[in-house]
């Protein structure tokens, strides 16, 4: 993967994508009232509740685009890292 981020005037960019995963089974009538769409049919791999039933606090940790998002956020702090010159010498007055 390669990206654009920290990188100076003139560099290739490149679209980086990221995934996430969560696995689960759907059922066959919605149970739970929170959430939207999937949610109250989609019971997550290693719960007996739907993600409608779990809430928000549950969901947003298990949910596919919460990984995505934490390997986006990994991604980008290794770019940072390796991107990183030390402090600008430069100064505003």
């Amino acid at each position: 993967m390669g990206g654009g981020a920290g990188q100076g005037a003139g560099a290739e960019l490149q679209t980086v994508f990221f995934e996430g995963e969560c696995r689960g089974h759907i059922i066959a009538e919605a149970r739970g009232s929170q959430g939207f769409g999937y949610d109250p049919f989609f019971v997550p791999e290693g719960y007996d509740q739907t993600f409608a039933e779990l809430g928000d606090e549950v969901k947003n940790r298990l949910s596919h685009r919460a990984k995505a998002v934490a390997s986006l956020r990994e991604w980008f702090q290794h770019e940072r890292r390796s991107s990183y010159r030390g402090p600008s010498l430069k100064s505003k007055c």
